[in-house]
């Protein structure tokens, strides 16, 4: 069983990161603007991705991704870094710019 979802553009956990497109899903694009829904197995899988190529089991690819927290505990979320725990909700997650770096 998955610990979590991971929601970001194609490219941005990290070069390392296999998507093969299955058929179902096109293959990651920059200039989509779809987000790509990933189930996470856990920290060590997401640490060890970085460093070795491994294939993620893909979920979705949307423009618009929303996760309803219910219940009468928070989840523990975290973007960009800042992590925190988000009280039940709803989390509204969609592609709106890019920057080159």
């Amino acid at each position: 069983p998955g610990q979590g979802v991971s929601v970001s553009g194609p490219h941005s956990l990290g070069v390392s990161l296999a998507l093969v497109p299955p058929q179902n899903f096109g293959a990651p694009s920059f200039d989509d603007k779809k987000l790509e829904v990933v189930a996470v197995f856990g920290s060590i899988q997401m640490a060890v991705s970085r460093v070795i190529n491994l294939q993620h089991h893909r979920i979705a690819q949307c423009r618009v991704v929303k996760i309803t927290i219910r219940g009468d505990e928070g989840v523990p979320v975290q973007v960009d870094g800042e992590a925190w725990i988000q009280p039940p909700g709803v989390i509204k997650i969609q592609h709106k710019n890019r920057a080159q770096m």
